[in-house]
């Protein structure tokens, strides 16, 4: 059996000078902007590292979700694509689970891990490399996952104000993108 991979991104919906997420492709196809992201009231950053808000965004966790699970499968070349930002920093893609029922999963507590990053090359950020291809990002879902749903979670992180407590701005596809099951073969 493949491992069933829901996706639930969080999208943030638009102010200007905020990171957004927008829409996801699995294998160059998508579903259309912002279908199967839990969406947040609002775009902007958390930035209290001990909130449950880190793992899904604001209002993300509610369950059921209510949103369209996207299928994938282990292997699968994923897209994200997320509004031009002038934010320096990496973004971060996470999976949580495996979960019975992505749209029933919180995606609070443990079970995050981090499946790809981009932070900097030759002294440009993610932003800057993303610029130049639309404003996105690829990377492959893993193999050899456990069998079950799975919540993945977009992550860009601001660090433009750092250097002072509670500074950082961690911008999550979290409220989650649900994925359809990735069954493993025996």
């Amino acid at each position: 059996m493949l491992p069933n991979i829901v996706f639930a991104t969080a999208f943030l919906s638009t102010v200007s000078a905020h990171q957004i997420f927008r829409q996801l492709w699995v294998n160059d196809v998508t579903p259309g902007s912002t279908i199967g992201i839990r969406m947040p009231p609002n775009n902007s950053p958390v930035t209290d590292i001990n909130s449950n808000d880190m793992a899904c965004n604001v209002g993300g966790s509610k369950v059921p979700s209510g949103v369209k699970t996207i299928p994938a499968k282990e292997g699968d070349t994923i897209k994200v694509q997320w509004d031009a930002s002038a934010h320096p920093g990496p973004i971060i893609n996470m999976l949580f689970g495996p979960v019975d029922d992505a749209s029933q999963a919180t995606g609070v507590g443990a079970g995050w891990f981090k499946i790809d990053e981009l932070d900097s090359v030759n002294g440009k950020w993610s932003n800057d490399i993303m610029r130049a291809n639309n404003m996105t990002h690829e990377f492959k879902l893993p193999t050899g996952l456990a069998s079950g749903e799975y919540l993945l979670r977009s992550e860009k992180v601001a660090i433009h104000n750092a250097m002072t407590t509670g500074g950082t701005e961690f911008y999550m596809v979290s409220s989650c993108v649900q994925h359809n099951p990735i069954r493993r073969l025996s």
